[in-house]
């Protein structure tokens, strides 16, 4: 038997398609919730809200981000009718301190939608009239609007009143169920339902193993890479979603962008980029970078400052750093500098990196901006 509780898998279309009718939905929209955050806080926000709503009904949707669904046959049921189940529902969305949100209710999901949109609730006798006064945009397909206004068809039920055979002769598959929906042979556009919603949803549950980690030498996940998650799941579960951190390769120029921490039930972000960034600082990475860098100066064997060059050079061989008031060392040996310039397309940014070795073998990482020196990490 297949679990219909709170997953996310399209239960409102598949309760409507046993029934034999159009399901009688009732939609909430959380304008502030459609994308989803890099740390993966409105796929909680939304599992918050649909374990909430679940207490009344056990069909509870996740159509998309910002989009929640429910049928509202055993609710208004449950409650004593719709009047009452509404009230409800805004009081449990203002315990539940969801933002600014819109609540619309009628048949079919294509027409609760609309009517979520608008903040308005279609009775059933009347359902069927507000889906065919609907403009024709709201069948998504902006093409396919622009070729209907300049037939003349400027809403839903304009288009449903065409021929069947006339449509099918001159148009593709997708506006043939389009078409479907205007007719209210169909319950939703093929594009509403978002299955990246659903699987970020079960991943923050930990029904399905987020895609995080490093994969073993054939590509795989080992068992101890398993276990790990697992673990991580659960601290995320009991404690919260920023408990666990895992570290993530970024791509740049210098070990400020090369690499950064999410929490571990966030989404991965997009694949890096391999370029070749040029004027970027050479391996290895220091193994201390500080988050504020500590002013640095360089000086020559006569001890008169070192700079870089407009052309990316040194202005005379550095032979001595003193790290802000501490005493002042003997350079060893020093490697570059690397001239970087970025954001020319806004406010132009130069700098240089360079490293050096001291004596008693310590290695650090120098940057150079606006004829300054700071400390901005260390090797280990």
């Amino acid at each position: 038997m297949r679990d219909e509780s709170v997953n996310g898998r399209g239960d409102c279309r598949s309760r409507a398609d046993r029934q034999g009718d159009v399901e009688r939905l009732a939609v909430i929209e959380v304008a502030s919730w459609r994308r989803d955050d890099p740390e993966g806080n409105v796929a909680r926000h939304h599992d918050r809200v649909l374990r909430g709503l679940a207490q009344w009904c056990p069909y509870v949707e996740m159509i998309a981000f910002g989009v929640i669904a429910f049928p509202t046959r055993g609710p208004s049921r449950y409650l004593g009718g719709e009047a009452a189940m509404l009230s409800d529902l805004h009081v449990l969305l203002d315990e539940l301190a969801v933002p600014t949100s819109r609540v619309g209710m009628s048949d079919g999901l294509f027409a609760a939608m609309a009517a979520a949109r608008r903040g308005v609730v279609v009775p059933h006798e009347q359902a069927e009239f507000f889906r065919r006064q609907l403009p024709v945009e709201e069948l998504g397909d902006s093409r396919f609007a622009d070729l209907a206004h300049r037939l003349g068809l400027h809403r839903v039920g304009d288009v449903a009143d065409l021929p069947r055979e006339r449509v099918t002769e001159r148009f593709t598959r997708e506006v043939l169920h389009r078409y479907a929906v205007a007719r209210g042979e169909r319950d939703d556009l093929p594009e509403v339902r978002d299955p990246h919603a659903a699987r970020r949803l079960r991943e923050v549950r930990g029904e399905e193993e987020a895609a995080t980690g490093q994969m073993s030498f054939f590509g795989d996940k080992t068992d101890l890479d398993r276990r790990a998650a697992a673990v991580a799941l659960r601290v995320t579960r009991r404690l919260d979603a920023h408990a666990v951190w895992v570290a993530t390769r970024g791509a740049g120029r210098d070990p400020f962008t090369a690499g950064w921490c999410r929490p571990f039930t966030a989404p991965l972000p997009p694949p890096v980029n391999d370029a070749p960034w040029p004027g970027h600082l050479p391996g290895p990475a220091p193994a201390v970078i500080l988050r504020h860098p500590v002013e640095v100066r360089l000086a020559d064997e006569h001890g008169e400052a070192v700079t870089v060059t407009s052309r990316g050079f040194f202005s005379r061989p550095p032979r001595f750093m003193t790290v802000g008031r501490g005493p002042s060392r003997q350079i060893v040996s020093a490697a570059g500098p690397w001239p970087e310039e970025s954001r020319w397309w806004s406010q132009l940014r130069r700098r240089a990196h360079v490293q050096v070795i001291s004596e008693g073998n310590c290695a650090w990482w120098l940057m150079a901006e606006q004829h300054r020196w700071w400390l901005a990490g260390i090797y280990d």
